[in-house]
């Protein structure tokens, strides 16, 4: 059992998963608690800066990688589930954005 245990966790969609469940869950709430800024200014931060470096990396890794292209769907699948239950229903379009950022990076990295 545990050899399979270790197997899964080496296997890169495994670690693709792991980032996204770790950074939806507790990096973004993390960042939302900033006081510093002003609200507005922290969500777009937030969502449409760094969300999008992360899609971007996540295309880019899956290319590097020769993984499936489905595995794209793993962070935006994840962020539409906790931004849904926790934000409301505009965030669905936040998912969509990011895997359309996903795809185009995995399209224009060259190997």
């Amino acid at each position: 059992m545990k050899d399979k245990i270790v197997e899964i966790s080496k296997k890169p969609a495994f670690k693709l998963l792991l980032l996204s469940i770790c950074w939806i869950m507790i990096i973004i709430p993390l960042l939302s608690t900033f006081h510093l800024l002003n609200k507005t200014f922290r969500v777009s931060l937030v969502f449409l800066v760094i969300n999008n470096l992360l899609a971007m990396y996540i295309g880019r890794y899956i290319k590097l990688h020769n993984l499936n292209s489905y595995l794209m769907f793993i962070f935006p699948a994840v962020f539409m589930i906790q931004v849904i239950a926790r934000y409301g229903r505009y965030g669905y379009l936040y998912g969509i954005i990011y895997l359309l950022v996903s795809f185009l990076a995995y399209i224009m990295t060259k190997k």
